[in-house]
């Protein structure tokens, strides 16, 4: 939890060449094998309505569809519950 405050803060005090810069991070991270950095990614995207990262989502949306990972079914939700609030 603390983390996710940190960056959420850490975000927030960009400027908008940073965010910039940011979100291409987080659009990496959405993408990643790695579960904990696309969790991050997924709600800092959400909290802070980064609506640059919804191309991201998307393409995770459809590897989680063809995903036979325990967890798939329960983030593609998450994933398309995020891009609808984005929208």
């Amino acid at each position: 939890m603390y983390a996710g405050e940190w960056l959420r803060d850490l975000y927030q005090k960009f400027d908008a060449r940073e965010r910039a810069l940011a979100d291409q991070v987080l659009m990496e991270w959405v993408l990643s094998d790695d579960e904990g950095l696309r969790f991050d990614a997924e709600v800092l995207t959400r909290e802070l309505k980064i609506v640059t990262v919804a191309p991201a989502l998307e393409q995770l949306a459809i590897r989680l569809q063809l995903s036979r990972a325990p967890s798939a079914p329960s983030e593609r939700k998450r994933v398309a519950m995020i891009l609808q609030e984005l929208r």
